[in-house]
């Protein structure tokens, strides 16, 4: 844990929640990510956005990507979409909330999309 997390531990948010089921279907190069937001860790964290950061890791050379979600809806249910994913390769995803203070913890789990018909 770094210095700055340690000292705004209590103010920034909890864990966001993946909803997702983990297979991609085998139609589709995009996959939507559906989760559960956080609610905000008192007056002063109020959640500003989600960052998505996902990797391919059927490979070495998987290369951490990102996206970012802004808030709209505080616990509410949100979406992202993950762009250009490979047949048959298996992606690590790491979910955060963020806010002034930094980002929370993140809710990780990985994805599939399967082998090409």
């Amino acid at each position: 844990m770094s210095i700055a997390r340690h000292l705004f531990s209590d103010k920034v948010p909890g864990k966001p929640k993946i909803l997702t089921d983990i297979r991609v279907p085998n139609y589709n190069q995009k996959y939507q990510v559906k989760f559960k937001g956080v609610e905000d860790p008192g007056i002063v964290g109020k959640v500003l956005y989600y960052l998505l950061r996902y990797a391919d890791v059927t490979t070495s050379q998987g290369e951490w990507r990102s996206e970012a979600v802004t808030v709209k809806n505080k616990g509410g249910i949100h979406h992202v979409i993950l762009d250009k994913l490979d047949w048959g390769h298996k992606y690590k995803i790491q979910l955060y909330a963020g806010n002034r203070y930094g980002l929370g913890e993140p809710d990780q789990g990985t994805v599939t999309r399967p082998k090409g018909c």
